[in-house]
């Protein structure tokens, strides 16, 4: 008898639920050790690495827009060698005007100077192998301009990586490599070159404007080889990094003992790439060393589970095995009845088991998230799939002559998702899909579901084919309590009614639509699909953000105010994506355009900023705050210089009185010399001096030829010439338009007093 009850006890303690805890304990520990690894994992690489992947790939696309601008700028500078005087002259003749091309050669001198970015302008004819640059003239023309211009069909703008000829190299210059951007015209400067050789420290204090450390920094690369960049590293092997970019190409390297995160991207200059080097400061715990040591340290503590696992189970499970040795050894009369208790509750628990499941089968809807879901993207094989297993088992599907799609996303989501930890977020989804169906009843049809990660949304019933005030209500009513509830207000976003289920998903693209109208309209707005809102795609306003820079410099607030709303209204009412860019790319714009004038605005976050605002309000008070701080740096730099040299007014007029007499002297002179339109200029020196600038002009020069009459004996036609004045007959009718009387008679009316 206690053979067959030891026997009995042995297959029993297998059962029991001591055992099913023992082992479920097990499992949970076991799991958890796994979890903790896996977290550990994670925060020490992953999340730092994606965080490094982020902040690189955002400086890549902010030196992406600068480098934008300089191209633009190089666009400028070839439309204004193309419109020199006579340049015809140059290209079209065998031999060209020995004086022609020296007026020329001053012209390329003094481009060059206006922009100090440029290391050399050239112009080539090639049909005649002639060669005239900024450092004179040759009869030597680059083989590889030669090779660009068969390769590159004669027509076009090409850029590549060369080494300049010592027959047509600067004299002294340290450079014998540069950039160079080569346009070949068409139409009859065709066979013809415009050479810009650009120079590589312009470049790299562009885009490094901060001399952090050797290792912090953004490499140009014109070809697979040549790397441009502040500081020279030790050998790399940069093919794995540069071959096949994308955007997401981002690479982990040990350079120089130290971690550091490496991403690439295709430039906006074609041929072009840039390569972000950043240290990953602070994050020493994932160099190789600290990993061997954090992956040994982890070893030892997941030992160290495993043994207090073990502890365990001898612990729960000696318990089991002394009620079974004291039940048949000590008490014998006992143990049938023992016996028989454990029987009967493992046979209660599991009839309790099976009951649980068969309920939980039977309870789930047919009509799930599935069916709604494929209604709502236009998968109908996935719909109708659903639907004839419904019909096997007795079931309809909810069937309205209109259905329309409903979407719902809490505002300021990020914030809202930080305070939901991942195990809640099905909870809150339940609660909400809860509120949803009391206050909609038998309108909604199926269940509310989870389309991606900020996005929700359901199908309600529209009988009459429109969206009826009761609906409105009942989700103006849904907002209100989801407020009162989570304390975050949520926006909705409503599609036409759709009577064919194949045109739900016309109907959830619509509300989609609607739904980001909310940056237009605000938060916590109630939004059905108007056809109106889809508007044409706007051009990026170049005029506006001109105007914006020249307020700038100018310090006019009202003028800023002005342009600003101008830029905004120009934009029209695109989608949020594109109106942020556009706005970031306006501000980046504006901090590259004041820091060639060497006013610095720190810049670290601007993408940050824009792209985390909610609403077009939030948006347009950035792009205001961005303006007034460039403004104010603005002002700061101008008072740190010498009076009058920071105002462009002032300049030009300082210009005017040390240079009245170059023949040239314009306003349109002026204006390119300050960097301004002519129009704007000649608005701006008029408000502040109160006379236009080519009356200035006149007056500077007629007043030194009056004082030269006075004081000399030249003859007036060479005082016309020293004042800028070419005709002496024009000079004639402005000196007695001023003076009232010929230039003869004021000098004998002079020497007459003098004597």
């Amino acid at each position: 008898m206690k053979i067959l009850i030891h026997s009995f006890f042995s297959q029993l303690k297998r059962f029991t639920l001591y055992r099913k805890l023992v082992l479920s304990f097990m499992t949970l520990l076991a799991v958890f050790s796994l979890l903790i690894v896996t977290m550990l994992y994670t925060l020490f690489s992953h999340v730092m690495h994606q965080e490094y992947k982020y902040m690189a790939k955002n400086s890549l696309v902010s030196a992406d827009s600068v480098l934008l601008n300089s191209y633009d700028k190089l666009s400028g500078v070839i439309n204004e060698v193309l419109s020199l005087n006579n340049l015809s002259v140059f290209f079209l003749r065998d031999e060209a005007d020995r004086a022609n091309e020296a007026n020329i050669f001053l012209e390329l001198r003094r481009l060059k100077n206006l922009y100090p970015y440029i290391e050399k302008i050239s112009l080539i004819n090639l049909s005649g192998n002639r060669y005239l640059g900024t450092d004179g003239a040759s009869d030597q023309v680059d083989d590889s301009i030669v090779e660009h211009y068969e390769q590159s069909g004669a027509g076009g703008l090409v850029s590549f990586r060369r080494t300049i000829p010592e027959k047509i190299r600067l004299t002294n210059s340290p450079c014998t490599e540069v950039t160079t951007f080569v346009f070949f015209p068409s139409g009859q400067y065709r066979d013809s070159a415009i050479v810009l050789d650009l120079k590589d420290s312009y470049f790299i204090d562009l885009l490094n404007p901060a001399a952090l450390q050797p290792l912090d920094q953004i490499f140009l690369v014109t070809n697979e080889s040549v790397l441009i960049g502040r500081t020279d590293l030790p050998e790399i092997d940069w093919r794995p990094i540069l071959e096949g970019i994308e955007e997401d190409n981002f690479r982990i390297m040990d350079i120089e003992n130290t971690r550091c995160a490496v991403t690439a991207k295709q430039a906006c200059i074609p041929g072009w790439k840039m390569v972000r080097l950043m240290p990953m400061a602070g994050s020493g715990i994932l160099t190789r060393k600290f990993s061997l040591q954090l992956g040994a340290a982890l070893f030892i503590f997941l030992l160290a589970v495993l043994y207090g696992i073990w502890l365990m189970i001898r612990r729960i499970y000696a318990p089991v095995k002394t009620m079974v040795r004291e039940q048949v050894d000590g008490y014998d009369t006992g143990t049938v009845d023992e016996i028989g208790v454990i029987c009967e509750e493992l046979v209660k628990r599991s009839y309790e088991i099976e009951k649980l499941n068969s309920r939980l089968t039977h309870s789930q809807p047919l009509f799930n998230g599935s069916w709604v879901k494929s209604q709502l993207l236009g998968d109908m094989e996935t719909a109708k799939r659903v639907e004839k297993l419904a019909l096997e088992q007795g079931m309809r599907a909810p069937e309205s002559p209109y259905k329309c799609a409903v979407v719902l996303a809490v505002d300021r989501y990020q914030t809202y998702n930080s305070t939901v930890d991942v195990g809640e977020r099905g909870l809150h989804d339940f609660a909400v899909s809860n509120i949803l169906s009391e206050l909609l009843g038998g309108r909604i049809l199926g269940v509310l579901i989870r389309m991606d990660e900020q996005k929700l949304a359901c199908m309600v019933a529209c009988p009459a084919g429109s969206i009826d005030d009761e609906i409105l209500e009942a989700l103006k009513l849904f907002q209100k309590n989801f407020y009162e509830f989570f304390k975050y207000s949520v926006s909705i976003g409503l599609g036409i009614p759709a009577a064919a289920p194949e045109d739900m998903a016309v109907s959830y693209r619509q509300a989609c639509s609607a739904l980001n109208y909310r940056f237009y309209r605000g938060t916590g707005s109630l939004n059905p699909y108007v056809r109106e809102w889809e508007t044409k795609r706007s051009a990026y306003p170049v005029k506006e953000e001109r105007e914006i820079l020249e307020a700038i410099l100018l310090q006019d607030s009202k003028a800023l105010e002005k342009a600003v709303n101008g830029f905004r209204q120009s934009l029209g009412t695109p989608e949020e994506t594109r109106i942020k860019g556009y706005m970031e790319r306006c501000i980046n714009s504006l901090v590259s355009g004041l820091a060639a004038r060497s006013v610095i605005v720190e810049h670290q976050d601007i993408h940050g900023e824009v792209f985390g605002t909610d609403t077009e309000k939030e948006l347009a008070d950035v792009f205001a705050q961005w303006c007034e701080t460039m403004m104010k740096r603005c002002g700061e730099e101008q008072k740190k210089d010498r009076p009058g040299e920071g105002n462009p007014i002032a300049f030009a007029q300082n210009y005017i009185q040390e240079n009245y007499s170059r023949a040239d002297l314009s306003v349109e002179y002026l204006a390119r010399l300050v960097d301004l339109s002519p129009a704007y200029f000649g608005k701006q020196f008029y408000s502040i001096l109160r006379v236009s600038c080519s009356d200035y002009i006149a007056d500077v020069r007629l007043e030194n030829a009056a004082k030269l009459l006075r004081e000399t004996s030249l003859p007036v036609q060479e005082i016309s010439e020293r004042v800028g004045v070419g005709s002496i007959n024009y000079f004639y009718r402005l000196f007695k338009k001023k003076y009232g009387e010929t230039p003869v008679n004021y000098r004998k009316k002079q020497t007459k007093q003098n004597f």
